[in-house]
């Protein structure tokens, strides 16, 4: 009989262990595994600061930089997309950080046909591009200089909560066993 109690609970305990490990073996995996696409945006680009591309943009011309801010408008051209948008500092995750600080303008040109219905005015927009030089434009009625990339990659934000607050979600699991029950309860915040 105690030869059986013996050989019930060192099952339970493997059981239990088998319950972790596969209950956490996913989340260790994913943490570690990194995609081929981020790895390659996180090393394309270079940390240079808007307010030097606006000094000297012929100095940093053939960079490949990263820059975020809000849509001002979007103009479709025959075999290409421009996209005006006004400078916004990003954030750790490379979002424009909401507010009214901003460098300036910058325009981006892509090869490609972005639709004005969804790269509509005052969309939270982060860019990687080529640092191409300076464009002649006007703002109203005044002349600006724009500093021009050569997109590369877009992304492009939710409208919600980009000034919003904080989201909090809870989740419940629960698993069975032979002999019992297990669970957990999980918290966690998005921005």
């Amino acid at each position: 009989m105690v030869e059986i109690l013996k050989v019930s609970r060192r099952r339970n305990r493997i059981r239990f262990a088998a319950g972790i490990v596969a209950l956490f073996l996913p989340l260790i995996l994913s943490a570690c595994s990194t995609s081929k696409k981020q790895t390659t945006k996180q090393e394309a680009y270079e940390k240079i600061p808007f307010s030097e591309i606006v000094q000297s943009p012929d100095g940093y011309r053939g960079k490949v930089v990263k820059l975020g801010g809000v849509i001002i408008a979007t103009e479709n051209r025959e075999d290409e997309t421009v996209l005006e948008i006004l400078e916004k500092p990003l954030n750790w995750r490379g979002r424009p950080k909401p507010g009214d600080e901003s460098g300036g303008r910058f325009m981006v040109v892509f090869e490609k046909f972005l639709d004005e219905a969804i790269y509509r005015p005052n969309r939270p927009v982060t860019v990687v591009g080529e640092v191409m030089g300076m464009r002649a434009g006007t703002v109203g009625e005044r002349v600006y200089n724009y500093p021009l990339l050569s997109g590369r990659d877009i992304r492009l934000w939710e409208e919600r909560g980009y000034f919003g607050k904080p989201r909090m979600h809870i989740g419940i699991g629960v698993s069975g066993g032979s002999g019992g029950t297990s669970g957990a309860v999980g918290i966690g915040t998005s921005f």
